[in-house]
């Protein structure tokens, strides 16, 4: 065991406390080393559940299916920008990302996606953790609360405390996120509320344009600022999508009361490293600079390729193919769990498939009294990563298991669902097998 493990299993099992150091261990040249203690933020991160069942297997998050992606053009067209940049890549970029990215941006998500802005309202970073990092560095304080989903993303939720955040869930119904309480009087509302009303993740409900409307009108009176993650929504099989929250927020209001996030992790690869928000006209030139001052301006390459790949089309392409195949994906995926549980998704069945035809990943409920986790490690032991839906819980208690099949190809999902459907059997609905 290295030693990053032991510290691993040590935390895990509740050995180490603030500020206590673990034994001393063999280092490379066979001294004694004790590794430096952990602040309460890293043993809180450290300790996180999610880790344990984060295992690179399929159906695991993150996972990615190389051969669809266009590397022929896309491995072109940074070579052209190597040539037209120059020595430019030496130097830093210029405050908020690429002009051409940032245009590029502009222009495809008012096209798709509803989103009304410019530009400059566009500030380019290097994935959603960094523009949640950015957001709260700059519109809260450390000690104050801020709404979540619950279940909430992982990495939203994680970032927001790691900004010493107060996350407060609200619950998701079939319509979407819930609307906090009035505030008691004299109390004020936290400022910031982070939302997936496209495809909540990881319930897969899409937010009704009644409750759009409910949360632009506590927004507003209440001094919220909304933050929507828009991480998924090229993905949807079936109907048209709703227009963005911040669109609806331009066409209804000031269009001040939402920051949209968007990330091209799930839709060119993971390792990318791109993201981008698009901020009210008013705190544009505040976050173009403050982006370039925390964090410095990034990958100009990288930028620019970027930006060409989608004024040249590649992208709206490439996001059609994707389209196309992660819907069949999701097809069979479906089937496969009727097929191989056909007594168990009835309409009064105690498994039942919560998310809806979108996005990459497959959502399984359970009732309360399944220990997801337990059956996440058993079918961990299947070589299937399943994630528990109970770790993505902020305050309230669900229990259940989500599938991203992005990394899984159409004729793997059938023989993977035969592989785990004894262990739902089993501890779903106690059946012998």
């Amino acid at each position: 065991m290295s030693i990053t493990q032991g510290l691993r299993e040590a935390i895990l099992q509740g050995v180490i406390k603030a500020g206590a150091r673990l034994p001393g261990m063999p280092s490379g040249d066979g001294l004694v080393s004790t590794p430096p203690p952990l602040s309460n933020r890293g043993l809180n991160y450290w300790s996180d559940p999610l880790h344990s069942f984060w295992i690179e297997q399929p159906f695991c998050p993150g996972s990615f299916c190389e051969d669809i992606f266009p590397l022929a053009t896309w491995n072109r067209l940074l070579t052209q920008c190597v040539r037209d940049l120059g020595s430019k890549v030496l130097h830093n970029g210029p405050q908020g990302g690429a002009p051409e990215l940032r245009d590029a941006i502009a222009r495809h998500v008012r096209a798709t996606r509803g989103v009304r802005c410019e530009a400059q309202q566009v500030i380019i970073t290097d994935g959603t953790a960094q523009s949640l990092t950015l957001i709260g560095k700059l519109l809260t304080d450390a000690g104050e609360a801020v709404w979540t989903e619950d279940p909430c993303y992982w990495g939203a939720s994680r970032t927001l405390s790691g900004l010493g955040l107060h996350p407060i869930g609200l619950e998701v119904d079939a319509q979407g996120t819930l609307l906090p309480p009035e505030p008691d009087q004299g109390q004020d509302s936290p400022r910031l509320a982070y939302l997936t009303p496209s495809n909540q993740f990881p319930m897969g409900v899409v937010m009704s344009l009644e409750r759009r409307n409910d949360w632009l009108s506590y927004a507003r009176t209440h001094c919220v600022l909304l933050l929507e993650d828009d991480y998924d929504s090229e993905f949807r099989f079936n109907g048209e999508p709703f227009p963005s929250l911040q669109g609806l927020d331009a066409d209804t209001g000031s269009g001040d009361s939402v920051i949209y996030l968007g990330s091209f992790s799930k839709t060119m690869f993971p390792g990318i490293r791109l993201g981008f928000i698009v901020v009210p006209k008013g705190l544009a030139e505040l976050f173009a600079a403050a982006g370039a001052d925390y964090d410095r301006d990034g990958d100009q390459l990288l930028q620019t390729t970027m930006g060409r790949f989608i004024s040249e089309g590649h992208y709206s392409s490439h996001v059609r193919l994707l389209r196309q195949e992660y819907g069949a994906r999701r097809e069979v995926l479906v089937r496969s769990l009727y097929e191989q549980l056909p007594e168990c998704l009835t309409a009064d069945s105690r498994l039942q498939i919560v998310s809806g035809p979108r996005g990459v990943h497959l959502t399984l409920g359970f009732p309360a009294d399944v220990d997801d986790q337990r059956v996440a490690r058993a079918c961990a032991e299947r070589g299937v990563t399943v994630i528990p839906l109970s770790v993505y819980m902020v305050n309230h208690v669900a229990s259940g298991v989500v599938l991203s099949y992005a990394g899984t190809t159409v004729p793997e999902i059938a023989p993977l669902i035969q592989r785990i459907a004894p262990v739902l059997a089993k501890y779903v609905f106690n059946m012998a097998v």
